[in-house]
């Protein structure tokens, strides 16, 4: 369960003159005001993985080249973040994700997918088009923690939005139980490290939108991804006495 509020953040926009405009995006739909230079605050109940969903928009008037930068302002342990990030329709699958072990830097940049200099390459945007940027933080314990993502051509930034999250999860409810997954990223066959071989555990799997995806069912501790599509999915186990654990798995066939 969780409760939304959207703030007025104190810090400063970059520029006099707009040249991108950022939005929550829900259901295909961009939603609320324009947050550029503004924060979304998720008040969380429950440890998983909680998503915010942007949609970007380039208003400058002329074609250009975007990165994101993620800051984390303020860490807790124990928890990671992820993003995806493309632009929309991504009819080329420029668009990439990302685990928090490839986001391990602070700050930290998309990087290139392709071989060669710069050391990072930009989403093309032209002029009114759109990307989408996908934040995952999963929580596991108590705590806030505040991250900034910098919309950036080349160097500079353009504009921002913070993202809060505060937990008020217990620390006795958050002791539970920890697994494994491997190979991560991988293209079909994923092995579960699981804390036991009794096989008592409800596994499930999820999409970034929070769906349920129907998989084979598990063969020694084993999940086939072979039939979905690229993207990050979230495996969630569970033990008989309600105790769960989430870990985010990258599917890249």
């Amino acid at each position: 369960m969780k409760t939304k509020v959207l703030l007025v953040s104190l810090f400063a926009a970059f520029s006099l003159n707009a040249q991108v405009e950022i939005h929550e995006f829900i259901n295909g739909q961009e939603v609320g005001n324009d947050l550029c230079g503004d924060q979304i605050t998720l008040n969380v109940t429950t440890d998983e993985t909680h998503y915010v969903k942007l949609s970007i928009k380039n208003i400058s008037g002329a074609d250009q080249e975007y990165v994101i930068e993620r800051l984390r302002i303020e860490e807790v342990a124990g928890w990671e973040d992820g993003l995806c990030w493309g632009p929309r329709p991504d009819d080329f699958f420029v668009g990439k994700c990302y685990l928090a072990a490839q986001m391990s830097t602070n700050p930290w940049t998309t990087p290139s997918w392709n071989t060669g200099t710069p050391n990072y390459t930009p989403v093309p945007m032209g002029d009114q088009s759109y990307a989408t940027l996908v934040i995952d933080i999963a929580t596991q314990g108590p705590g806030c923690g505040h991250y900034r993502y910098f919309v950036k051509e080349g160097n500079t930034n353009i504009d921002s939005v913070d993202v809060v999250v505060c937990s008020s999860v217990s620390i006795e409810k958050a002791e539970g139980i920890s697994f494994s997954v491997a190979p991560n990223p991988t293209s079909d066959i994923v092995t579960l490290g699981l804390p036991s071989n009794d096989g008592n555990y409800d596994v499930r799997v999820y999409d970034v939108k929070g769906a349920k995806v129907n998989l084979p069912s598990m063969v020694n501790n084993t999940l086939n991804f072979s039939s979905v599509l690229n993207g990050v999915y979230s495996i969630v186990i569970t033990d008989q006495q309600g105790n769960s654990a989430r870990r985010q798995i990258i599917v890249n066939h």
